[in-house]
């Protein structure tokens, strides 16, 4: 038996389940929301380590969720942390090679950015003038984004293709 937290209409509710129905009541956090109490989940250290705990409702343990260090699958945890540092690199580049700043205002600007092309199977570069996409990486010069490109080819197929946010996030 395992003790579950269950949220109704603004209520909370343990209640004492089966391990099967426990492992169904994972499933709906999708790895990012703590839904059985006591359960052990993973959380991510600020040197990048990962390191295991049982989740009991404590402030502490909120805080390692909501701050996006903690979660509910080991895989995940693996998969936020390869995702972190790939983003970093990627930002190192940027700022080492985008030698003034992207002004949003100014709409004859060019800001290229990478994408992958289901159609082809490639990366490719595009541009945007004025629409600034949520959690898009933006470089001043297209061949400077070609260049990350083959510098970080691997890496950009594995997080764009594969890199799951939570789990079951895309076919």
């Amino acid at each position: 038996m395992t003790t579950v937290k269950i949220e109704y209409k603004g209520k909370t509710i343990l209640a004492s389940v089966s391990d099967e129905v426990a492992d169904d009541l994972r499933k709906t956090g999708k790895g990012l929301i703590p839904i059985v109490i006591y359960d052990l989940c993973t959380y991510i250290d600020n040197d990048g380590s990962i390191h295991k705990f049982s989740y009991c409702n404590s402030q502490k343990a909120k805080d390692m969720f909501e701050s996006g260090s903690g979660f509910t699958n080991e895989q995940l945890a693996k998969d936020h942390i390869r995702a972190r540092k790939i983003n970093r690199k990627l930002l190192e580049y940027i700022a080492e090679h985008n030698a003034k700043p992207l002004d949003w205002t100014v709409e004859a600007q060019d800001k290229f950015f990478i994408y992958y092309d289901y159609d082809t199977g490639e990366l490719a570069v595009d541009f945007n003038l004025f629409c600034k996409d949520l959690n898009q990486l933006y470089f001043e010069t297209e061949e400077s984004a070609r260049n990350a490109i083959e510098k970080f080819k691997d890496d950009l197929i594995w997080h764009i293709t594969e890199f799951q946010p939570y789990l079951g996030a895309y076919e």
